[in-house]
């Protein structure tokens, strides 16, 4: 066990196999959920003599990190284990973030999303730092949009889509070496779909993604509907979500819901997340939240509540 504990990698699923005196082990899985099936007798050439068991017990090797971490409106506190939680960051995009973005195009202003760069990254660096995941969750649709039914088109839409939909090229210098990308944007959809040159859809730069991350394409407001977010959680044993990102009263909270509706426990960090919406709106979603879906704390409280 103490190998399997040095060598099985956090949050990834993948098959381990380890040889010793005669014995095979493979372990199935991750370290939150995981088979071990164990070969005795390997030298024996027939597999009907050979002694085979597969342990299903899933024992917790994982040892609870309890934190206790102070709330934002209330006189409270909530103890969470970190080795079962993640952070969750929704639809950070330049489509709603970026000065090139849709968003701006029309005049909206941008700098309370650009307020919580600073935040979600620290956010970000302290579950990296706890072994605990990152998760991002973008809107991802099919670029011809057949996922999409008419109702959320029209609800959504307001320029006209057709074959002949403007785009123009956007050119990105990336920040490792000074090289020029470029991609496309629309001049009129509001539809962020999975295409690769798809500038609108891209994470803000300025964000710290990482490739081991985990990244899900949702298809509305909610993360929930129709994606593999839920079984992801579950196999990589999360009990406890983090949220951040935009829109505050609309993905972010919608999201929240289902996964209160899901029974993991939900944390609003409110200085990762924000909304271009009116103020009556931030207030309503902080009430409900408060009342019904979860909890409310911030970044800096959840850094001075795992460095004690």
């Amino acid at each position: 066990m103490d190998l399997f504990e040095s060598e099985i990698k956090d949050n990834i699923n993948d098959i381990y196999k380890f040889e010793k005196d005669n014995k095979i082990t493979k372990i199935y899985g991750n370290k939150n959920n995981y088979i071990i099936e164990t070969i005795e007798d390997d030298s024996k050439e027939n597999e009907d003599e050979k002694n085979i068991e597969i342990d299903l017990s899933r024992r917790n090797i994982i040892e609870p990190n309890i934190i206790s971490l102070n709330l934002v409106d209330d006189h409270k506190r909530i103890k969470f284990d970190m080795s079962r939680s993640a952070l969750m960051i929704i639809d950070m995009q330049n489509f709603f973030c970026d000065d090139l973005g849709y968003k701006a195009r029309f005049g909206y202003d941008l700098s309370l999303a650009k307020e919580l760069i600073s935040p979600i990254n620290n956010s970000i660096n302290i579950f990296r730092n706890s072994n605990s995941p990152v998760i991002w969750v973008n809107w991802g649709n099919r670029k011809d949009m057949l996922n999409l039914p008419s109702g959320l088109l029209n609800n959504f839409q307001r320029a006209i889509i057709n074959e002949n939909n403007e785009t123009e090229d956007v050119i990105v210098k990336s920040d490792n070496n000074n090289e020029e990308e470029t991609y496309q944007k629309s001049k009129t959809s509001p539809f962020l779909t999975n295409d690769e040159t798809d500038f609108e859809s891209k994470i803000i730069k300025d964000l710290d993604f990482q490739k081991n991350d985990i990244y899900i394409n949702k298809y509305r407001v909610s993360g929930f509907y129709n994606t593999s977010l839920e079984m992801i959680l579950r196999n990589i044993g999360v009990q406890s979500l983090f949220i951040a990102g935009v829109n505050l009263d609309q993905c972010v909270m919608t999201t929240l819901q289902d996964a209160n509706y899901r029974g993991f426990d939900c944390i609003l960090l409110k200085d990762c997340s924000t909304t271009s919406s009116p103020q009556c709106c931030f207030d309503a979603t902080y009430y409900n939240i408060n009342r019904c879906y979860g909890y409310i704390s911030d970044s800096q409280k959840l850094s001075e509540a795992v460095d004690q």
